[in-house]
């Protein structure tokens, strides 16, 4: 069962700065773990597609993995642009670490 953390910058897992809802590598029976999709109103949108011929299965899914959370990482930064490295964006930056550590996140 794949474990989900939320992250506390956001509401309801929407973005403002994107037109997709919430980033997620899809992990399961068929998939590789390497194509990146958003959650909408309208249903699943392919974000990216990190298969290669030339890069390992690892190195394609640590790309996923990376753009899968590059929405989360844009807004912790937004919110220490403004209000600085408070404790709401150690919150954020905590949140970031994390999903980055998990082995399917």
């Amino acid at each position: 069962m794949k474990s989900m953390i939320v992250n506390p910058l956001h509401h309801n897992n929407t973005f403002k700065h994107t037109s997709a809802g919430f980033w997620e590598r899809k992990l399961g029976t068929g998939s590789k773990g390497n194509t990146v999709w958003a959650k909408t109103t309208k249903g699943e949108v392919l974000v990216a597609n990190c298969s290669s011929k030339v890069s390992s299965l690892l190195t394609q899914q640590a790309n996923a993995k990376l753009i899968a959370i590059a929405p989360d990482m844009y807004m912790v930064l937004e919110d220490i642009k403004k209000h600085g490295l408070d404790a709401n964006a150690k919150r954020g930056l905590d949140y970031i670490f994390n999903r980055m550590s998990l082995p399917n996140e």
